[in-house]
C-alpha cells in the first residue's frame, strides 16, 4: 500500500506524493512574522493522514474552526494494483465512503459514485483492512502496524514504544515482538504471568494492611503455633491413655447402690402409710351414725365451751 494523494474540498493544500520518497520541509517566507519552523503544519499533516486512514477523531486537532465542513479524501495504491479512494468528513467523521478504481485518477477529482457509501466507522475499518490486505503481521489489523509509520515528534523518543502506547506493555509489545519475527504468544504469556504476579502482590499487600501483621513477626507466630501443636498432641496422648472402662464400672456400681437405697426407703414409707390408712378406716367404721344432742351439750357445759344453738335445730 502507498499513499498517492491527499486532498480536501476546502482549506487544505492538496498533495500528490512521489512514488519513491517524499520529504515534508517547512520554509519560512516572512521571517519578520515567523522566526522558526514550528507550528507550520508538519505534524498536522500526520494527523490528517491518520484521520483519512480511519484513526480516532482527534478533537484537539480537528476541533479548530478551520476544519468545519471539510471533507478529506485519500487515494491509496493497493497491493493488487488497484486504487482506493477514501472519503471522511470532519462533521460526520463516523461515516466513511470507499471507491475502487483500476487506475490512478487524474488530478484531485471527487468521485460522484461510491462503491461503499457512508459506512459505519467500525464496519469501515474492517472493510479498509480487507482492501489493504496487510500480511506482515496477519494476527493484527492494519491500524496496529500503521501507527508505527505515522509518528509525531514524541513518538521518536522510543523506537518501539510510541507516545500513544502509554498503557500496559501487553497492548503493544506482542505486536513489536511479532513484527521482529518472533512468536508473540511467548511475550503475551510472559506479560500475562507478570500481570498476574503483580495482582497477587497487590492482594498480599492489601491483606497485610488489613491484618496489620509485621512480616518480621512471622517466626514468632510460627513458634507459637508449634507450641500449641505440642500441647494438643500431649492432650491427645493423655486421652488415649485414660481407661474409661474401669471408670464406667465404678460409676455404674455407685448408681445401682444409690437406686437400691432409694427403693428401700420408698418401700418403708409405703408400708407405713398403708398401715396408717388401715387404722383410720377401722376407726371411722366404729363411729355411730346417731348423735345424742343432749349428751353433746352436757359435754360442752362441763368443758365450759359454748354450744351453738343452731346444732339443736
Amino acid at each position: 500500500m502507498k499513499l498517492v494523494k491527499i486532498y480536501a474540498n476546502k482549506n487544505f493544500k492538496n498533495i500528490e506524493f512521489e512514488p519513491e520518497f517524499n520529504v515534508v520541509i517547512a520554509t519560512i517566507f516572512e521571517k519578520q512574522k515567523k522566526k522558526d519552523t514550528h507550528n507550520l503544519g508538519k505534524t498536522s499533516l500526520i494527523h490528517v493522514i491518520n484521520f483519512i486512514l480511519l484513526g480516532s477523531f482527534n478533537k484537539k486537532i480537528f476541533g479548530n474552526k478551520i476544519f468545519n465542513g471539510v471533507a478529506f479524501y485519500g487515494e491509496l495504491a493497493l497491493n493488487n494494483g488497484s486504487y482506493l479512494i477514501i472519503k471522511r468528513e470532519i462533521d460526520t467523521n463516523t461515516k466513511i465512503s470507499f471507491k475502487i478504481n483500476d487506475t490512478k485518477t487524474k488530478g484531485f477529482l471527487i468521485p460522484k459514485n461510491w462503491d461503499d457509501e457512508n459506512l459505519a466507522f467500525d464496519k469501515a475499518r474492517k472493510k479498509l483492512n480487507e482492501h489493504l490486505g496487510f500480511d506482515v503481521v496477519p494476527s493484527y489489523d492494519y491500524r496496529k502496524s500503521i501507527t508505527y509509520f505515522l509518528r509525531t515528534q514524541q513518538d521518536y523518543l522510543d523506537v518501539y514504544k510510541l507516545d500513544k502506547f502509554k498503557g500496559k506493555h501487553i497492548d503493544w509489545k506482542p505486536f513489536v515482538f511479532e513484527l521482529l519475527g518472533y512468536d508473540s504468544n511467548l511475550i503475551i504469556k510472559k506479560l500475562s504471568l507478570e500481570e498476574d504476579i503483580d495482582k497477587k502482590k497487590e492482594i498480599i499487600r492489601i491483606l497485610k494492611d488489613e491484618a496489620r501483621i509485621n512480616v518480621n513477626d512471622r517466626d514468632k507466630l510460627a513458634g507459637l503455633l508449634d507450641i500449641k501443636e505440642l500441647e494438643v498432641n500431649e492432650a491427645k496422648s493423655t486421652i488415649d491413655k485414660f481407661n474409661f472402662f474401669q471408670q464406667d464400672q465404678y460409676i455404674n456400681k455407685e448408681l445401682i447402690e444409690s437406686l437400691d437405697n432409694q427403693i428401700q426407703i420408698l418401700s418403708t414409707d409405703r408400708y407405713r402409710i398403708a398401715y396408717d390408712i388401715d387404722k383410720i378406716e377401722k376407726s371411722l367404721a366404729n363411729i355411730s351414725e346417731q348423735i345424742n344432742i343432749e349428751e353433746l351439750q352436757k359435754l360442752h357445759n362441763e368443758a365450759q365451751l359454748l354450744f351453738p344453738v343452731e346444732l339443736k335445730k
